[in-house]
């Protein structure tokens, strides 16, 4: 693991959340509902037709495909959703009361069907619309039962039988599982989006975009976990802070791609010299720092002069070619008399002795004890 990359934060290029919304969502669900309603269409109009049912229920099929399939050219060729949506599901409610009417009435098997029309609409159309389609579907099987029983009106013209009776239920069993597999799955993958666009808000919250390493934000709130753990352990937390020596000259010189390229540079060299418990941030421009959990002032300025040598003899590969950069380091510690600093009071502390080591040439450390700056000469 990279220092100053928290395992909870995944890389930057994978967070990005694939380009798809809601709309297009519904639209994607809209199409393979048309599918599916289409091929249940057919085969129930293929059935009644070589099983030689009465001819007017293979037009009512008939008429409800073709319906199906203007609601699919709509959402295949225009992307059209909403009327698509509702074409697809009256093609499926004009099917099963086109067939329930003429085979038994309110006593058809078919009749139960019609409990898949407001889950087909709730699907593909949303929430309000699949209560409408309750609504009509409720209003539906009532009005047969008045028509029948009421009135007296009745338009079987073939009486549903034990077959007829296992092939619905089977079928609209099937048809809910199917519906519901769908529903599951679109709820996953918004589910997805969901997670990986909070992951990005988090990722873009926290880490410096150029760099890759955690920002100024989220350095001072983990600092100060780790002053409150130090309480309890009573044990040392030390700080570096890290200014690049000249870096202006660099923009003006071979401009900011370059500058940009340095930056990239150090940050992959200290990524690679510090321990994984430690944690890089960048403050600002070309500054950044360190937090040094479980470490005293002496273990902290080795680590900064080891730092600094690391950098010095190491060449920056850039478009203008291999690069030196040296830095000046400014160490600090909080107090050895186990008072508490805030984490402001550490951060300045450090970049006071960065100062002092600006002033004494740079390309050297400095360190800032008990408000008392001590350099740390190059030999």
């Amino acid at each position: 693991m990279a220092s100053g990359q928290h395992p909870s934060i995944p890389h930057q290029a994978s967070l990005k959340p694939r380009e798809i919304s809601y709309r297009e969502s519904l639209v994607r669900v809209t199409h393979i509902g048309a599918i599916t309603g289409g091929i249940f269409i057919f085969c129930f109009m293929v059935l009644y037709w070589a099983l030689d049912y009465p001819r007017i229920l293979v037009f009512i099929s008939l008429a409800a495909l073709l319906m199906d399939l203007v609601g699919l050219g709509l959402v295949s060729y225009f992307h059209i959703h909403k009327p698509a949506a509702h074409l697809v599901t009256l093609a499926l409610y004009s099917a099963l009361l086109g067939s329930a009417l003429y085979t038994g009435g309110i006593d058809a098997s078919s009749l139960v069907w019609l409990m898949f029309v407001p889950i087909a609409a709730t699907i593909m159309a949303g929430t309000t619309d699949g209560i409408v389609w309750s609504a009509i579907s409720l209003s539906s099987v009532l009005g047969v039962y008045l028509l029948n029983r009421s009135l007296a009106i009745d338009l079987t013209l073939l009486p549903s039988q034990s077959v007829d009776r296992l092939i619905d239920l089977s079928t609209v069993a099937l048809a809910s599982g199917i519906a519901i597999a769908i529903n599951e799955r679109t709820k996953a993958r918004a589910m997805d989006r969901l997670e990986n666009a909070q992951a990005m808000l988090t990722h873009l919250a926290t880490v410096d975009p150029l760099t890759n390493v955690f920002n100024r934000r989220y350095f001072f709130d983990r600092a100060q976990i780790e002053l409150e753990m130090d309480r309890l352990r009573k044990s040392r937390t030390s700080i570096i802070l890290l200014d690049i020596d000249h870096f202006k000259k660099i923009n003006d010189s071979y401009g900011h791609n370059v500058g940009d390229q340095i930056l990239i540079g150090i940050v992959a060299i200290c990524q690679e010299n510090l321990r994984e418990t430690d944690t890089l941030a960048r403050l600002g421009g070309e500054e950044f720092v360190i937090l040094l959990p479980n470490t005293d002032l002496a273990e902290a300025r080795h680590l900064a002069e080891r730092l600094r040598k690391k950098l010095e003899d190491t060449p920056i590969k850039t478009e203008a070619g291999p690069l030196h950069a040296t830095v000046s380091l400014g160490v600090t510690s909080h107090p050895t008399s186990g008072a508490m600093l805030p984490v402001q009071k550490l951060v300045q502390g450090a970049d006071q002795a960065m100062y002092l080591a600006k002033r004494a040439g740079r390309n050297r450390v400095a360190t800032w004890q008990d408000q008392e700056p001590q350099q740390h000469r190059v030999d």
